[in-house]
């Protein structure tokens, strides 16, 4: 842990800050974001909280079990979910992946959402559950600084995929910034205090004999 918190000191002189949140069903998610060596994923669904820590090189996923910090080393558990044909995270933001890119059908009014440059389209989409083409309205921005964020937040995502090569859902330079069940809520590039993407200092290093227990989340 020592040389986690070390690391994270050398990080922060290059900074780039900034904090994406979004709204996904109803739940908000968080991405901070330093540099590519110090990174944190909040995710939470309504039942599990997981925290994804990007340090250096290496990659960390932590939970909650009985109301105790774990962590376990992404390389140890994709290797052990490699193994077992699945994915590490097997959410929606896995799913997403097989969706085939929308078609655009209009280009609307040029709008502010969430404090960024955006535009409403229509485009027409596979339904999840039937398969069937159908017709959505989407809010997308090029806005340069939220599509490098959104670049970085792709990039955390592919951690938790053991497959790679998952996006967040673009087209044509563009970024998804609110969709069914999904919308951005902030964009900000203010300083991070480098305490929040520090591993909390009572976390275990969990062997893969606890995952199980750690996928029985407690709230803190």
């Amino acid at each position: 842990m020592k040389k986690m918190l070390l690391l994270f000191g050398l990080c922060g002189a290059l900074s780039a800050d900034f904090t994406l949140e979004f709204d996904f069903d109803g739940f908000k998610n968080s991405f901070y974001y330093k540099s590519d060596q110090a990174a944190k994923l909040e995710i939470y669904d309504g039942t599990n909280r997981s925290y994804l820590y990007r340090v250096g090189k290496k990659s960390y996923m932590l939970q909650y079990a009985a109301k105790k910090a774990y962590y376990v080393d992404m390389d140890e558990m994709r290797a052990l979910m490699n193994a077992q044909n699945e994915s590490p995270y097997s959410g929606d933001l896995h799913e997403i992946e097989n969706i085939a890119k929308p078609k655009v059908l209009k280009r609307g009014k040029k709008i502010n959402f969430a404090g960024v440059k955006a535009e409403e389209w229509i485009v027409e989409e596979n339904d999840l559950m039937s398969g069937e083409r159908r017709k959505i309205s989407m809010v997308l921005s090029n806005q340069k600084d939220l599509v490098e964020a959104m670049e970085k937040f792709s990039e955390m995502l592919n951690l938790l995929n053991s497959d790679g090569g998952f996006d967040a859902m673009s087209i044509d330079g563009y970024y998804v910034i609110a969709s069914e069940g999904m919308k951005l809520l902030s964009f900000s590039k203010e300083s991070i205090d480098d305490e929040k993407l520090l591993i909390p200092k009572d976390a275990l290093k969990s062997d893969m004999a606890t995952i199980g227990k750690m996928m029985m989340v407690d709230e803190k």
